[in-house]
């Protein structure tokens, strides 16, 4: 998600999948700083990025998040989607019921339709 908001010109669409969007927004809160060690160029996280993104909304993406309800991170993930709508940025969503943290586990419920949802944007 990150790349594809600092670089959208690059993406037709992206499908972030269960990503650290509460680790995101502490980088976000805190200047860059991730931790002690690890620190961040200001603005370099995927709060501040869509915060940016919202002004012009341009070039067009589609994105698409996908988390699973039993992962560790489902509800920052939920979090983030409302903060993504609040700005006005649009994403498709699939929420994989009794699925962990697992790009494996929803892939084999979901694949298809990640598929199908990259496929409509190369026409």
């Amino acid at each position: 998600m990150r790349l594809s908001l600092r670089y959208p010109e690059l993406f037709g669409s992206a499908a972030a999948g269960g990503g650290g969007y509460e680790t995101e927004r502490k980088i976000s809160e805190s200047g860059g700083r991730e931790s002690e060690t690890l620190v961040f160029a200001k603005g370099d996280n995927t709060w501040d990025l869509a915060r940016g993104y919202s002004k012009t909304k341009t070039p067009e993406v589609a994105w698409m998040i996908y988390v699973g309800t039993q992962g560790f991170n489902y509800q920052n993930n939920l979090e983030y989607m409302k903060f993504l709508a609040s700005l006005g940025i649009p994403f498709e969503r699939i929420v994989v019921p009794e699925v962990p943290h697992s790009g494996l586990k929803i892939y084999e419920q979901r694949c298809v339709e990640i598929m199908q949802f990259h496929a409509a944007n190369f026409r």
